[in-house]
């Protein structure tokens, strides 16, 4: 039996406004109306229940604006993509944007490697705890946060530092940037509780800058 030969395409978007408000479950459901609109033919899973074949590969949190986002989308034939993007940008909301599509080899786990997030500060923050908060949270090798038990996953205790591989701050900008890897990743809410920064009125917006994928699917960037 000859294999069916797969078409994968890495779609890059930004997220802006109140689309930021999105869920993750929300945010595909967008994305699946969008291109049932468009006429993309993307390729529909099998069984009782055949939804389309996409995914976003590192969910984004509700609130949170990004200014790369990547999708995968499996289709049933190739399509031109500047024809692909033209097509499916017409029936996006204002505030979701693509940036570029590339064809990517099927073999490719689109598995993210790290993350960059931009968080503006309110002016309730207290300027000179956070420079000692931070200056201890880099000095330090091992940085223990506790995980309780959420669904399949069980308790655990991490090492926040090892995951926080660059952290700086300036005025009321603090950039960080955090590895994913198999054995998991830090959360945003832990390293800003780690910084005391677990008030809601203390943070103004998180967004984030930019994302670290394998290089093949970096092609479209």
């Amino acid at each position: 039996m000859a294999q069916t030969q797969t078409h994968r395409l890495a779609l890059w978007f930004s997220v802006r406004g109140d689309l930021r408000f999105l869920s993750h479950r929300d945010t595909i459901r967008l994305w699946q109306r969008a291109f049932v609109r468009a006429g993309i033919p993307v390729s529909y899973s099998q069984g009782f229940n055949p939804h389309l074949l996409l995914s976003l590969p590192l969910p984004r949190s509700v609130s949170m604006t990004s200014q790369k986002e990547l999708l995968i989308i499996q289709l049933q034939h190739r399509c031109e993509v500047n024809d692909f993007i033209r097509q499916l940008q017409k029936q996006l909301p204002m505030g979701l944007e693509i940036i570029s599509a590339e064809y990517v080899p099927g073999r490719i786990t689109p598995g993210p490697c790290w993350a960059s997030y931009v968080v503006s500060l309110s002016s309730q923050v207290d300027r000179s705890a956070l420079t000692r908060r931070l200056s201890q949270f880099l000095q330090a090798s091992v940085w223990p946060v506790w995980r309780r038990a959420r669904g399949r996953h069980p308790e655990r205790n991490l090492n926040l530092r090892s995951y926080v591989k660059q952290l700086d701050m300036e005025n009321d900008i603090l950039r960080f940037t955090i590895n994913i890897d198999s054995s998991g990743t830090a959360r945003i809410d832990e390293l800003l509780n780690a910084l005391d920064l677990d008030e809601p009125q203390m943070v103004r917006e998180i967004d984030r800058s930019d994302t670290g994928y394998p290089p093949e699917l970096d092609l479209a960037n």
